[in-house]
């Protein structure tokens, strides 16, 4: 399939700017394809291109199309069982990690973890903090442990 292929039907849904970056996206994060290979006439899978195209027909996000979300430079594993982490979410982190020159031995507690962004951000830029996350989904634990593993950081998962 064509990047013109993909993109345009996208214009169903999305304004034209928004559907071509989803299609650059898809492009490059699943099939490998940055825009010069586009431009050059390189070409992704059919039957894929055409399942994934039909998912964001339908709205869902390119985030849980693609089974992954960018959060503060680190690439985090998501799905439909949590939400999608949020640039105001990493502001969040920041702010905590300024505090962190202040904090000898600390503990630090994640309720309602989702993805595990905010306690894998936390683990990784504070390592000599304690961090707990809790979430009442199992399904949430198991993305959010995932993500630990993903971004090589130890968080209690409760």
């Amino acid at each position: 399939m064509t990047y013109k292929d993909f993109w345009h039907p996208l214009t169903q849904v999305y304004d034209i700017g928004e559907a071509k970056a989803i299609a650059r996206l898809v492009m490059d994060i699943r099939f490998g394809l940055t825009m010069t290979d586009l431009l050059c006439g390189k070409t992704a899978d059919e039957a894929e291109a055409t399942m994934l195209l039909q998912r964001l027909l339908t709205g869902e996000p390119v985030q849980y199309v693609l089974g992954e979300a960018e959060f503060g430079g680190r690439t985090l594993y998501v799905e439909p069982g949590v939400l999608i982490p949020r640039p105001e979410t990493y502001e969040l982190c920041q702010w905590c990690i300024s505090l962190a020159p202040t904090i000898r031995k600390g503990h630090i507690l994640d309720i309602g973890t989702g993805s595990g962004c905010i306690a894998c951000t936390l683990a990784k830029e504070m390592p000599q903090a304690e961090v707990t996350a809790w979430d009442i989904s199992d399904e949430a634990l198991r993305i959010a442990q995932k993500n630990a593993k993903r971004t090589n950081v130890h968080v209690s998962f409760e």
